[in-house]
């Protein structure tokens, strides 16, 4: 029974206080959130979120539906060389380059092409991609530089057009260069051809980039065919002036007219039918 008494101060030592458990304190050398330095918060960079479009903001409106000079048979909106179908590889060779220095970025791959063959001496020829008809006007556009230091006088050298198929011939409106638009990246001067274009072009337009031999290297990105009435922008266009095609031209959209045109459709399947039904 002597045990009794013990036990009962016991209990009354773990419960009964009244006095509040203690509570950890921080650490005297730790710094609180307000004792922050506000020039440490300054110093840390911010990030924002930037949106960039599918091609590089370049119009999901465009009639070429090859921008980026792919490699595929020619057809609406694709390319074609009177050196021979050279985006199918029988022409000189087009080839691709992803770079963050060119106008439009690494949003929109670089057609690179050369007028040097593997032998002899360099050639004249022209890139030519189609667009469906309408009634105009059209707005067109291309960037261009050469790979290296240019070889020659670009104004002699290339020449950007927009030509219309009609009853009575082929003939075309040359596209000027924007001069203020021209950019110099990376040490590589970059020009842009821009123009309005009028219509009507019942038989459907072709755009045509022609080059004189000249041992360069071309580059070209982000070519646009857009109707005028789509733009937003009110910026002043310089209206395409016409011209006549030389007989090479005229000959090469000739020779493309005559190729079966891939619309990239494709057969449709054949539906399997059990023997004996008619469809």
């Amino acid at each position: 029974m002597r045990r009794l008494p013990m036990l009962c101060a016991l209990l009354v030592g773990c419960g009964s206080s009244s006095e509040p458990t203690p509570h950890a304190t921080p650490d005297a050398g730790a710094l609180s959130v307000a004792d922050a330095s506000p020039i440490d918060a300054l110093a840390r960079p911010v990030r924002t979120m930037k949106q960039v479009g599918l091609f590089g903001g370049t119009s999901v409106d465009n009639l070429l539906i090859d921008p980026s000079f792919d490699e595929g048979n020619p057809g609406i909106g694709r390319w074609y060389s009177n050196l021979g179908t050279a985006l199918a590889g029988n022409g000189p060779p087009v080839e691709h380059v992803v770079t963050s220095s060119s106008p439009i970025g690494v949003s929109l791959p670089v057609g690179a092409v050369s007028d040097v063959p593997e032998s002899g001496s360099p050639r004249t020829f022209s890139l030519i991609a189609q667009v469906p008809g309408g009634k105009g006007p059209y707005v067109v556009s291309l960037w261009l530089a050469t790979e290296k230091e240019p070889i020659g006088d670009l104004p002699t050298l290339v020449r950007v057009s927009l030509a219309g198929a009609t009853a009575g011939g082929i003939n075309g409106s040359e596209i000027p260069r924007e001069d203020e638009s021209t950019r110099v990246i990376d040490g590589r001067t970059w020009v842009r051809y821009r123009g309005e274009v009028g219509g009507p072009f019942t038989l459907g337009a072709y755009v045509v980039v022609r080059f004189r031999g000249s041992k360069n290297r071309w580059w070209l990105q982000a070519a646009e065919v857009l109707p005028k009435q789509l733009l937003t922008e009110t910026k002043t266009l310089r209206v395409a002036l016409p011209f006549d095609l030389d007989d090479a031209e005229r000959a090469a959209i000739r020779e493309y007219r005559r190729i079966p045109l891939d619309l990239g459709v494709g057969a449709p399947p054949r539906l399997f039918r059990p023997a004996g039904l008619r469809p």
